[in-house]
């Protein structure tokens, strides 16, 4: 071993072997470096809560002898996400997943101060293309409450947030036949995913 780097020497002058030495090293520092940067930001994955609010005012009739189960007007919602990810330096397009964590409905007003006419209740989430999937559901609804929690759908909603503005489409169920005046507040909490 100890020849063959004389006879190395010997070929090279030491001069230019060194600066050929720490040249080929500065090279692989780099690329390391470069590999280790772009893993990193690769790597890197952002988790944002989206908080969405929406004010109606619901009206709905079922005559008797008619169908119990009617679709109130469709309100236009307009999403936080956009802001949410100017927050967190992020672009609509580095979002990756985005699904429905929460949903509570509060009654303002009417119904007698509570949710006692309704017995089921749907929400559908409407693209700007119309594009319609379900996104929370109660299927019972306890008489006397005021504030209802709802269940999430477990499907990415990303398509629908992305453009700044959807659609919500209320389908309740009621009672009995009757006819249902109220203001409600709807609040919607997502999970949105993100890589930078």
């Amino acid at each position: 071993m100890v020849r063959a780097l004389t006879t190395f020497a010997n070929v090279l002058p030491i001069p230019l072997l060194t600066m050929r030495l720490v040249t080929f090293l500065g090279l692989l520092l780099v690329v390391a470096l470069c590999f280790g940067c772009q893993k990193k930001e690769e790597d890197v994955t952002v988790t944002l809560e989206v908080v969405d609010q929406s004010e109606s005012f619901w009206t709905a009739f079922a005559p008797p002898q008619e169908p119990l189960t009617v679709f109130l007007p469709t309100s236009r919602v307009y999403s936080a996400v956009v802001d949410s990810c100017r927050r967190h330096r992020l672009t609509p397009e580095q979002l990756q997943e985005a699904t429905l964590s929460q949903a509570t409905l509060t009654v303002k007003a009417g119904y007698g101060q509570n949710f006692d006419l309704v017995r089921q209740l749907t929400f559908y989430i409407t693209s700007e293309q119309g594009e319609r999937m379900v996104l929370a559901t109660l299927p019972e609804v306890p008489r006397g409450a005021t504030v209802l929690t709802l269940t999430p759908i477990t499907a990415s909603v990303l398509s629908y947030l992305c453009p700044g503005q959807y659609y919500l489409t209320p389908q309740v169920e009621l009672r009995q036949p009757a006819e249902v005046l109220a203001q409600v507040r709807l609040e919607l909490r997502y999970r949105v995913q993100g890589r930078k």
